[in-house]
Protein backbone atom coordinates (compact mmCIF):
# COMPACT_ATOMS: atom_id res chain seq x y z
CA UNK A 1 0.00 0.00 0.00
CA UNK A 2 2.85 2.41 0.93
CA UNK A 3 4.77 1.82 -2.81
CA UNK A 4 1.40 2.30 -4.28
CA UNK A 5 1.12 5.64 -2.31
CA UNK A 6 4.47 6.53 -3.13
CA UNK A 7 4.40 5.72 -7.08
CA UNK A 8 0.45 6.67 -7.68
CA UNK A 9 -0.84 9.06 -5.84
CA UNK A 10 1.47 11.19 -4.41
CA UNK A 11 2.83 12.13 -8.03
CA UNK A 12 -0.50 12.61 -9.04
CA UNK A 13 -1.40 15.15 -6.74
CA UNK A 14 1.64 16.91 -7.28
CA UNK A 15 0.50 17.08 -11.27
CA UNK A 16 -2.91 18.17 -10.19
CA UNK A 17 -1.33 21.37 -7.90
CA UNK A 18 0.97 21.80 -10.93
CA UNK A 19 -1.82 21.94 -13.13
CA UNK A 20 -3.54 24.58 -11.21
CA UNK A 21 -0.81 26.68 -10.50
CA UNK A 22 -0.41 27.17 -14.27
CA UNK A 23 -4.15 27.50 -15.03
CA UNK A 24 -4.12 30.03 -12.58
CA UNK A 25 -1.00 31.90 -13.50
CA UNK A 26 -1.88 32.16 -16.78
CA UNK A 27 -5.46 33.28 -16.53
CA UNK A 28 -3.83 36.52 -14.34
CA UNK A 29 -1.21 36.90 -16.54
CA UNK A 30 -3.65 37.39 -19.75
CA UNK A 31 -5.56 39.19 -18.01
CA UNK A 32 -3.37 42.21 -16.53
CA UNK A 33 -1.31 42.85 -19.80
CA UNK A 34 -1.65 42.05 -23.97
CA UNK A 35 0.00 39.09 -25.61
CA UNK A 36 2.64 41.29 -27.07
CA UNK A 37 3.70 42.31 -22.97
CA UNK A 38 3.39 39.13 -21.72
CA UNK A 39 5.88 37.29 -24.21
CA UNK A 40 8.01 39.76 -23.58
CA UNK A 41 7.92 39.18 -19.76
CA UNK A 42 7.82 35.31 -19.76
CA UNK A 43 11.06 35.16 -21.83
CA UNK A 44 12.89 37.14 -19.71
CA UNK A 45 15.42 34.83 -17.30
CA UNK A 46 14.26 35.89 -14.01
CA UNK A 47 10.21 35.79 -14.86
CA UNK A 48 11.49 32.31 -15.84
CA UNK A 49 13.08 31.79 -12.27
CA UNK A 50 10.35 32.99 -10.66
CA UNK A 51 7.82 30.97 -12.39
CA UNK A 52 9.80 27.91 -11.64
CA UNK A 53 10.10 28.56 -7.90
CA UNK A 54 6.31 29.27 -7.80
CA UNK A 55 5.89 25.34 -9.62
CA UNK A 56 8.55 24.21 -6.77
CA UNK A 57 6.03 25.60 -4.04
CA UNK A 58 2.83 24.54 -5.64
CA UNK A 59 3.72 20.79 -5.69
CA UNK A 60 3.67 21.11 -1.74
CA UNK A 61 1.03 23.21 -0.99
CA UNK A 62 -1.69 21.54 1.00
CA UNK A 63 -4.52 23.60 -0.13
CA UNK A 64 -6.21 25.44 -3.24
CA UNK A 65 -5.93 28.87 -1.09
CA UNK A 66 -2.00 28.49 -0.69
CA UNK A 67 -1.64 27.20 -4.66
CA UNK A 68 -3.72 31.37 -5.25
CA UNK A 69 -1.05 32.91 -2.80
CA UNK A 70 1.60 31.47 -4.46
CA UNK A 71 -0.21 32.27 -8.30
CA UNK A 72 -0.56 35.60 -7.09
CA UNK A 73 3.10 36.30 -5.57
CA UNK A 74 4.48 35.12 -9.55
CA UNK A 75 2.13 37.15 -11.08
CA UNK A 76 3.05 40.10 -9.06
CA UNK A 77 6.64 39.40 -9.28
CA UNK A 78 6.63 38.88 -12.76
CA UNK A 79 4.53 42.37 -13.94
CA UNK A 80 6.27 44.23 -11.42
CA UNK A 81 9.42 45.48 -13.64
CA UNK A 82 10.47 48.10 -10.91
CA UNK A 83 10.80 45.24 -7.83
CA UNK A 84 14.62 44.10 -7.51
CA UNK A 85 14.96 40.16 -8.76
CA UNK A 86 16.49 39.39 -5.22
CA UNK A 87 12.99 41.46 -3.51
CA UNK A 88 10.81 39.12 -5.76
CA UNK A 89 12.40 35.40 -5.12
CA UNK A 90 12.95 36.29 -1.86
CA UNK A 91 9.26 37.33 -0.83
CA UNK A 92 8.13 34.13 -2.70
CA UNK A 93 10.86 32.09 -0.56
CA UNK A 94 9.72 33.71 2.22
CA UNK A 95 6.29 32.53 1.30
CA UNK A 96 7.11 28.96 0.82
CA UNK A 97 8.64 28.85 4.95
CA UNK A 98 5.43 30.12 5.80
CA UNK A 99 2.65 27.96 6.83
CA UNK A 100 -1.65 29.25 7.03
CA UNK A 101 -0.94 30.51 11.29
CA UNK A 102 2.19 32.31 10.27
CA UNK A 103 0.26 34.41 7.09
CA UNK A 104 -2.91 34.26 9.98
CA UNK A 105 -0.50 36.19 12.70
CA UNK A 106 1.11 38.38 9.88
CA UNK A 107 -2.13 39.75 8.53
CA UNK A 108 -3.80 40.34 12.33
CA UNK A 109 -1.02 42.45 13.24
CA UNK A 110 -1.37 44.28 9.57
CA UNK A 111 -5.07 45.05 10.52
CA UNK A 112 -6.14 48.22 12.47
CA UNK A 113 -7.49 47.56 16.21
CA UNK A 114 -6.81 44.75 17.94
CA UNK A 115 -9.58 42.48 17.23
CA UNK A 116 -8.18 40.54 14.33
CA UNK A 117 -4.96 39.62 16.59
CA UNK A 118 -7.23 38.97 19.98
CA UNK A 119 -8.91 36.52 17.95
CA UNK A 120 -6.33 34.59 17.01
CA UNK A 121 -3.78 34.44 20.13
CA UNK A 122 -4.38 31.77 22.90
CA UNK A 123 -5.97 32.67 25.80
CA UNK A 124 -3.49 33.81 28.75
CA UNK A 125 -3.08 31.51 31.23
CA UNK A 126 -3.56 34.05 34.15
CA UNK A 127 -6.76 34.79 32.77
CA UNK A 128 -8.08 31.46 32.42
CA UNK A 129 -8.71 30.92 36.23
CA UNK A 130 -7.36 26.77 36.17
CA UNK A 131 -4.47 25.15 34.84
CA UNK A 132 -4.59 25.17 30.89
CA UNK A 133 -5.33 21.90 29.39
CA UNK A 134 -2.29 20.36 27.26
CA UNK A 135 -4.23 21.60 24.30
CA UNK A 136 -4.01 25.03 25.31
CA UNK A 137 -0.47 24.82 26.18
CA UNK A 138 0.15 23.58 22.20
CA UNK A 139 -2.10 26.27 21.49
CA UNK A 140 0.47 28.87 23.40
CA UNK A 141 3.19 26.93 22.23
CA UNK A 142 2.61 27.16 18.53
CA UNK A 143 1.82 31.31 19.04
CA UNK A 144 4.87 31.87 20.53
CA UNK A 145 6.98 29.96 17.70
CA UNK A 146 5.43 31.50 15.17
CA UNK A 147 5.87 34.81 16.73
CA UNK A 148 9.68 33.86 17.25
CA UNK A 149 9.80 32.66 13.38
CA UNK A 150 8.15 35.63 11.79
CA UNK A 151 10.69 38.15 13.90
CA UNK A 152 13.60 35.88 12.89
CA UNK A 153 12.42 36.32 9.32
CA UNK A 154 12.34 39.77 9.30
CA UNK A 155 8.66 40.03 8.76
CA UNK A 156 7.27 41.09 12.27
CA UNK A 157 9.16 44.35 14.35
CA UNK A 158 8.28 44.06 18.06
CA UNK A 159 7.73 47.35 19.45
CA UNK A 160 8.42 48.31 22.98
CA UNK A 161 6.06 49.84 25.13
CA UNK A 162 7.47 52.84 26.64
CA UNK A 163 6.94 55.52 29.51
CA UNK A 164 8.30 58.30 30.42
CA UNK A 165 10.36 59.06 33.80
CA UNK A 166 9.81 62.54 35.54
CA UNK A 167 8.26 63.10 31.85
CA UNK A 168 11.73 63.69 30.14
CA UNK A 169 13.28 59.74 29.48
CA UNK A 170 11.04 57.03 28.21
CA UNK A 171 12.03 53.46 29.43
CA UNK A 172 10.80 50.59 28.45
CA UNK A 173 7.98 48.93 30.36
CA UNK A 174 8.01 44.81 31.58
CA UNK A 175 5.59 42.88 32.44
CA UNK A 176 5.39 40.35 35.94
CA UNK A 177 7.37 38.15 34.36
CA UNK A 178 10.44 40.49 34.02
CA UNK A 179 9.39 40.04 29.91
CA UNK A 180 9.28 43.42 27.75
CA UNK A 181 5.87 45.14 27.34
CA UNK A 182 5.02 45.72 23.70
CA UNK A 183 3.11 45.05 20.72
CA UNK A 184 4.44 43.90 16.90
CA UNK A 185 3.83 45.38 13.07
CA UNK A 186 4.73 44.26 10.04
CA UNK A 187 8.02 45.38 8.20
CA UNK A 188 8.30 46.69 5.10
CA UNK A 189 9.60 42.89 3.77
CA UNK A 190 6.23 41.80 5.69
CA UNK A 191 3.64 44.02 4.44
CA UNK A 192 5.37 43.15 0.97
CA UNK A 193 4.56 39.67 1.41
CA UNK A 194 1.15 39.99 2.41
CA UNK A 195 0.61 42.40 -0.83
CA UNK A 196 2.07 39.77 -3.35
CA UNK A 197 0.52 36.69 -1.84
CA UNK A 198 -3.33 38.86 -2.24
CA UNK A 199 -3.54 39.22 1.35
CA UNK A 200 -3.32 43.00 1.94
CA UNK A 201 -3.90 46.15 -0.37
CA UNK A 202 -0.84 48.07 -1.08
CA UNK A 203 -0.95 51.39 1.29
Amino acid sequence: MLSELISNIIPNQRIDRIERYLEGLGRRLEAATSADHLRSLIVDPTNIALVEDGAIQATRALSPERIEQITACVVQGVLSESTSTLLKRRVLGALGDLDDQHLAILKAYATPGFHAVATLRPQSKATLGRPPTLLEQEADGLWHSAIGKLEQMALLDFIPKLKAVDNRYPVPQYDSRGKPEGTYRPTVFGLALLVAAGLATER
